[in-house]
């Protein structure tokens, strides 16, 4: 069964997202050949050959990887930070509430 309708205008739109965050139109990738707006194709070649497009194109896909990594760590270091408080918080709250029980039961 072949998607159609909302589901198959989603996919395009998003490889349309996904291509344009690597290589943003009208720009100059780093070998030199530039991208242009409107009349560009996806395979259009850029004069230095489909091996060094791809190159360019997983260059900037490893790039966006390691950022993604990187934002990925630092939120991990936040959490690990903020349950690290929260234990410190629970372990001191459970001490005073003991510390009274043990109070009042001394009372009794």
């Amino acid at each position: 069964m072949i998607p159609q309708g909302p589901i198959l205008s989603a996919a395009v739109s998003s490889t349309k997202m996904a291509i344009s965050s690597v290589v943003p139109m009208g720009t100059t990738t780093a070998s030199g050949a530039s991208t242009s707006g409107a009349g560009a194709s996806l395979g259009a070649p850029t004069g230095n050959g489909d091996a060094w497009d791809l190159l360019e194109a997983q260059k900037a896909l490893s790039a966006d990887g390691q950022k993604f990594n990187a934002a990925y760590l630092q939120l991990q270091n936040e959490m690990q930070r903020e349950s690290r408080e929260h234990n410190a918080i629970s372990n001191i709250m459970k001490v005073r509430h003991d510390s009274a029980k043990a109070a009042i039961n001394n009372i009794r």
